[in-house]
């Protein structure tokens, strides 16, 4: 009889943790932000050093001088502030930091049937 009040006991309490983290978990609507016609890629870097990750996304275009790579400032609240466009070749990005030098580098790949490269920035 003191086992099953004990389990009783055990099973009402997990009930009450699985019911307050249901019913604590809440999302809210995601920031929508306008891009061009064919995003592509998208990658979060502290860029301009706030210590705020910022958001970089490319929309690829039909030929390398047709895509432009676009970042958005972090706020700091989960908003953004346009940033730099710019003119790039490639759709594909990654960040990281390629010359060892402390900061984000960008790379974008665009390929073609035989014309792929890579460009860094």
């Amino acid at each position: 009889m003191l086992i099953r009040r004990f389990l009783n006991t055990v099973l009402l309490w997990s009930l009450g943790l699985i019911g307050a983290g249901a019913a604590a978990q809440q999302f809210n609507q995601p920031v929508v932000v306008p891009t061009g016609n064919w995003p592509a890629g998208i990658v979060a870097a502290d860029l301009n050093g706030d210590g705020k990750a910022d958001l970089i996304y490319t929309d690829y275009g039909a030929t390398p001088t047709g895509s432009t790579t676009h970042v958005l400032l972090s706020n700091g609240n989960g908003t953004f502030t346009a940033g730099q466009t710019i003119a790039t070749a490639g759709a594909a990005i990654a960040v990281a930091d390629f010359d060892h030098d402390g900061h984000p580098d960008l790379a974008w790949v665009w390929g073609a049937v035989g014309l792929g490269k890579v460009f860094f920035a």
